[in-house]
């Protein structure tokens, strides 16, 4: 342990002596003032006064949509199922037009369909706001469809049934 502390000393002491010949920059002129002043994004109200944010960014070549729930509302007692939501919605199965897509065959079809598909929690650090997500993403246009399908599946087709009890325990563990 002595040679060892040794050497780290050794070493130290050569990193600070690098570090002291070196001037550190100064900071910009002009910092942004916002979270992003480039980005281009525009606001529209969708029925029941639903807002709906679009932004688009130059050299894009993937789509990503995503819907978010407030959490604000949930009730105290039903808290402690929140971290099962996310799970639930992207890695159960779905049914599909009356036929079961349980998780594996859905996880596969999700490989060759769509960029991404993802379900979590986001915390917006200016609102206070705590989230829970869905969104999708496609490289061209028939992924994003193909997402928005996967979201709509998950949303209000999950395959919640007695037969996938393993799959639901396996989330729940």
């Amino acid at each position: 342990i002595e040679k060892y502390k040794e050497e780290f000393d050794k070493k130290t002491e050569e990193l600070d002596k690098l570090a002291a010949g070196q001037k550190l920059p100064g900071f910009i002129d002009n910092p942004p003032m916002t979270l992003d002043d480039q980005i281009k994004f525009e606001t529209i109200k969708l029925n029941n006064n639903v807002p709906l944010v679009a932004s688009s960014f130059e050299n894009m070549n993937s789509a990503t949509i995503g819907i978010a729930f407030r959490l604000d509302i949930v009730p105290e007692s039903l808290l402690i199922y929140l971290p099962l939501i996310p799970d639930i919605l992207a890695s159960i199965g779905v049914i599909e037009d009356g036929k079961i897509i349980p998780y594996e065959e859905m996880r596969k079809r999700l490989q060759n369909e769509v960029l991404r598909l993802d379900s979590d929690f986001d915390f917006g650090y200016q609102t206070g706001r705590i989230e829970l997500t869905l969104s999708g993403a496609g490289s061209n246009l028939e992924e994003l469809k193909n997402a928005i399908h996967w979201m709509r599946l998950s949303l209000y087709s999950p395959y919640l049934s007695i037969d996938n009890n393993p799959r639901i325990t396996d989330i729940i563990d």
